[in-house]
């Protein structure tokens, strides 16, 4: 089924030709003598001008599964095609991804059926297909830690499969860079997205699972500066058994050089490297060398070099973290941050303290970001008092819960899991999200 609906804002019959009476269903004005319209049609709700379509995509307004309404492209891989989506069940925006390896399928010219483009290439493209839906399996597992994209549903459709993933509106670092001219992100809001990016690797780790393909285009700054990893796809192409399946995960100048063989010793430490590799390109906006290039003697120019206003021991970490031997890196994302001095040697880790349902009520504050003095936090407890020094972009979780806190205060009148409290650099705010039966109270 195919709807008549505007592929941005998915409003039904709106589409026509400015300035044109309304025809039928969808508003075409004929051309003179032609039978096609004189130019790209409209919508009369958003303004949205249609687009000419990709002859592989899906048509605007095809129906998935009698349910997901598929909108307008939103990009193309070599391995996919992503399209804005409208869930009509709930009416909720999604990321629509289908599985197209380019390379080993075609499109009918009739129908949405994708189909592999020779008896030769079957294998490869029903392997492929199978390591996508696990790679959507996999992220829906995830759904818990923190900063990675939300799958909600996948499934087998045309001959290919699908992952309905979460909407996100923002930049990717890279477009980022380019979309507001500027050569280097702040520093403080660089450290924000290498600590959120860090925390959800460290989970994802845990899982023993590597993402093999962190960049700047992989990862993208929403409103209020959230952070989310996307295209977990080098995932799953790793155990892809062909020729070409290496492109996927070797992104020149992030990925490190055990990427480039299939006997390279990859780890958590792999995925360091191409973090690290990406601050680089944040605070300098450059690429690093390729890995290649780096063994035969290209020297890696230290970063606070390329940007005298990243702390020496930043550029330091910087460095380690994307140390040619990978024994000589940071073995977890926790080392990696704290080597970078954003976070503190002795705090713990716990997992579901920074999920994206977050409650967060505002408190005043004096903190402006990297440059100024560390904000300290004092605790009272009773009769008791403790203060704390607090790091740049920190999430600090206190309770008396030593496994669930990052702050442990063994005193009767802290709850188990107490509240949670964060900085946000540069506006001089601070965020408490409270557990406590008897409330947090804050000044």
């Amino acid at each position: 089924m195919i709807m008549d609906i505007c592929p941005n804002c998915f409003s039904q019959h709106t589409m026509g030709i400015p300035g044109a009476p309304p025809m039928a269903a969808g508003g075409f004005q004929p051309g003179p003598g032609s039978g096609a319209p004189p130019g790209p049609r409209v919508c009369r709700i958003c303004g949205y001008s249609e687009q000419k379509r990709k002859e592989r995509a899906l048509p605007a307004g095809f129906v998935l599964q009698n349910r997901y309404i598929v909108g307008r492209v939103l990009g193309m891989g070599g391995f996919g095609i992503t399209y804005l989506g409208l869930d009509m069940q709930s009416g909720s925006r999604y990321a629509i991804k289908e599985y197209y390896p380019v390379e080993w399928a075609f499109r009918d010219t009739q129908g949405p059926f994708v189909h592999s483009s020779s008896d030769e290439k079957e294998r490869y493209y029903q392997h492929g297909q199978e390591l996508f839906l696990n790679e959507a399996n996999l992220l829906s597992q995830l759904q818990d830690v923190p900063g990675v994209i939300g799958v909600c549903d996948f499934f087998r459709e045309n001959n290919t499969s699908y992952m309905v993933m979460e909407f996100l509106e923002g930049y990717t670092l890279s477009g980022y860079l380019k979309t507001n001219h500027i050569q280097a992100f702040d520093l403080a809001l660089a450290n924000k997205v290498i600590y959120d990016v860090a925390r959800s690797l460290y989970e994802v780790h845990k899982h023993m699972l590597l993402h093999r393909d962190v960049g700047p285009d992989n990862i993208m700054l929403l409103d209020q500066n959230e952070v989310r990893l996307i295209d977990f796809g080098a995932t799953r192409m790793y155990a892809l058994d062909v020729p070409n399946s290496m492109s996927v995960m070797i992104k020149a100048g992030f990925a490190p050089i055990e990427q480039y063989s299939r006997s390279g010793k990859a780890g958590p430490w792999s995925d360091l490297y191409a973090l690290a590799a990406t601050y680089y390109y944040m605070m300098s906006g450059k690429k690093p060398p390729a890995a290649p290039d780096r063994v035969m003697g290209q020297e890696l120019v230290p970063l606070h070099t390329q940007n005298p206003a990243v702390p020496m021991q930043i550029s330091n970490a910087i460095s380690r973290a994307m140390n040619e031997d990978w024994q000589k890196r940071p073995r977890t994302a926790k080392a990696f941050l704290q080597d970078m001095g954003l976070l503190a040697q002795d705090a713990g880790w716990t997992s579901g303290n920074t999920g994206r349902a977050n409650t967060w009520s505002t408190g005043g504050g004096g903190y402006m970001g990297t440059g100024g003095p560390r904000p300290r936090l004092r605790m009272l407890a009773g009769e008791k008092q403790q203060v704390f020094g607090f790091q740049e972009d920190q999430y600090l979780s206190i309770g008396r819960n030593r496994e669930k806190s990052l702050v442990h205060i063994p005193e009767a009148e802290v709850s188990g899991m107490h509240c949670d409290i964060r900085f946000q650099p540069g506006q001089g705010l601070f965020w408490l999200r409270n557990y406590s039966g008897n409330m947090t109270y804050t000044s």
